[in-house]
């Protein structure tokens, strides 16, 4: 790379990690019914336009803007790691 007039290394930033998309029905298969009413219960709280946003999704995507409150209602519910198992890519 040139900088300033003179050769430096290049040192390129790291690769992006990979995007996470999890069917909107695989997520609610993986749930049990216990599971599914606690996120239920969860999601009610929620404004209405993410309720509607989770509602209406064909597939949840880790660069989302939601897929953090996603992961954080998971893991506030089910401890990190069935939240990990709940989300994990196909």
């Amino acid at each position: 790379k040139w900088v300033n007039g003179e050769v430096v290394a290049y040192n390129p930033p790291p690769p992006p990690p990979p995007v996470v998309e999890v069917p909107s029905v695989t997520l609610w298969e993986r749930l049990t019914e216990d599971e599914a009413e606690q996120v239920n219960a969860a999601m009610a709280t929620q404004p209405f336009r993410t309720r509607q946003i989770f509602l209406t999704a064909n597939t949840f995507r880790s660069d989302h803007e939601l897929w953090s409150l996603l992961v954080q209602m998971a893991t506030d519910l089910f401890g990190e790691v069935r939240a990990s198992e709940l989300l994990a890519a196909e």
